[in-house]
């Protein structure tokens, strides 16, 4: 999220996730069941907590819920790509709003990983979204409406590669 439109915008994935009705996934009137066991349960609140201890600003939610079964608040942090609740795969409803500065910034934060599934750069900067998908080893970059596939599905860990056949494109291969 760009600096200058993280207070504006970091309140609407909050109030989406405060409006989320928890319980029984198959009543029509509940928008997320429970997680699927006691361990994932309690591996998700160990995220939680490790949130906050470094230094993640909890917007909304950060709890297990109070209440029968595997459930947990959807949870909304304004963090750092440094905290691990941004860098690992958590499996849980938690979102990680991570702010940047400008372009050289964001295709750092971007390419600071160990992960390279999927990129997708949304942006009013037309002339930047070609070369800034192409500048993310991911298996598939998007910059807006285009979707980019690159020649391997997976470019870093975990790997399996798979052609993207007909839809490989030049745009999001690395050189």
């Amino acid at each position: 999220m760009h600096d200058s439109l993280v207070e504006e915008v970091t309140r609407r994935p909050a109030d989406h996730a405060e409006s989320l009705t928890l319980g029984d996934p198959f009543d029509a009137e509940v928008a997320m069941g429970p997680v699927v066991n006691r361990q994932q349960h309690e591996r998700i609140g160990g995220y939680l907590g490790l949130g906050v201890a470094e230094g993640a600003e909890l917007v909304t939610g950060g709890s297990l819920a109070d209440r029968p079964g595997y459930f947990v608040e959807p949870t909304v942090f304004l963090g750092r790509h440094d905290q691990r609740i941004a860098r690992e795969e958590i499996f849980g409803p938690v979102a990680t709003i991570i702010p940047f500065s400008d372009t050289a910034d964001v295709l750092t934060l971007a390419n600071d990983s160990h992960f390279g599934l999927n990129a997708i750069i949304h942006t009013d900067a037309a002339q930047a979204r070609p070369s800034s998908a192409a500048s993310i080893p991911a298996s598939s970059s998007s910059s807006r409406a285009a979707t980019f596939c690159s020649r391997w599905s997976m470019l870093r860990v975990p790997g399996i590669s798979r052609m993207c056949g007909s839809r490989a494109s030049n745009h999001a291969r690395p050189t």
